[in-house]
């Protein structure tokens, strides 16, 4: 509920915003006095405020914070996770596309959202839902980003398609790995509760499908990372883009715009970034749907 969203932000911002009309009874761990509570880097940082989070609110018995403070804090808590991916693949060799929005409606309306963007071929083979043995360096990062967060950090994976071939095929591929991706999240400790996905398919290209570059760069996988599994969705749903980009120049339907939200089964386990043999058939739960933006002329 918008309250709980608001409650944790409140206990976000007694860990980044003293000195700004905040009064906490015997202190916080904040910028200001990090070196008081042990604190040395920003991971030591991250790590004062994961605890806080889980301990929940109670502990802040006695702090008032203004609502600008928390809006505040949570930028600079997107601020953290975003530079954090950057350091975390530097020594990848595939370099993701790291940007940040906000989500303009919903529960989450106003919240800073990552988006962590790779090309479709640091994961997968053109066609194959079968991840690449280089996946596994990215879905270390991935996961190691996700387990140096705030517990409550919310991870939204889409897999994107060009326009050749038809939406149930689009569809089909998108879902597939997206089952192998979560799947390997879940494997390196990341709890299930945190991920979502849509088969986005070909719904939200970046470039006209009509040249093979433009193709190229439409075929990839996005993460969606913030304190709000709402923020996320609103994010998604509010993507306009042209309708002549979704044709790759043959009479093509647009596709339909309604789209489902899955998220894993509690308990979906699986050993290895490979997975299980019916990796395709890793449990998945729908969970609502979700009407996209509409194409724009």
């Amino acid at each position: 509920s918008k309250r709980l969203l608001i409650a944790r932000s409140l206990v976000r911002v007694q860990l980044r915003e003293p000195g700004r009309g905040d009064f906490c009874n015997g202190g916080c761990p904040t910028p200001g006095n990090v070196g008081s509570f042990g604190i040395t880097s920003e991971d030591d940082f991250t790590q004062s405020r994961r605890t806080l989070l889980v301990a929940g609110t109670g502990l802040l018995a006695g702090c008032v914070a203004p609502m600008g403070g928390m809006v505040q804090s949570t930028q600079l808590e997107s601020n953290d996770r975003a530079a954090r991916f950057g350091r975390l693949a530097a020594g990848t060799g595939t370099a993701p596309v790291v940007t940040q929005t906000v989500a303009q409606s919903g529960i989450g309306a106003g919240l800073p959202v990552v988006v962590v963007t790779f090309d479709e071929n640091a994961f997968f083979a053109s066609g194959s839902a079968r991840p690449r043995p280089e996946a596994q360096t990215i879905l270390d990062v991935v996961a190691e980003n996700m387990r140096r967060d705030v517990p409550d950090a919310q991870l939204t994976l889409l897999g994107h398609t060009d326009a050749v071939g038809t939406d149930a095929a689009n569809d089909q591929l998108s879902l597939r790995r997206a089952r192998a991706v979560l799947s390997g999240l879940v494997a390196r400790q990341v709890n299930a509760g945190q991920l979502s996905t849509i088969a986005i398919g070909r719904r939200q290209p970046i470039a006209p499908n009509l040249s093979a570059d433009g193709r190229a760069r439409n075929r990839r996988v996005e993460f969606l990372v913030s304190s709000s599994y709402e923020a996320n969705l609103s994010v998604i749903e509010g993507r306009a883009v042209p309708a002549a980009w979704l044709s790759a120049g043959a009479a093509m339907r647009p596709p339909t715009r309604q789209v489902a939200v899955l998220r894993p089964k509690a308990g979906l386990v699986a050993t290895t970034l490979a997975g299980p043999a019916d990796i395709s058939e890793a449990p998945l739960l729908e969970t609502q749907k979700l009407a996209l933006a509409a194409p724009t002329p």
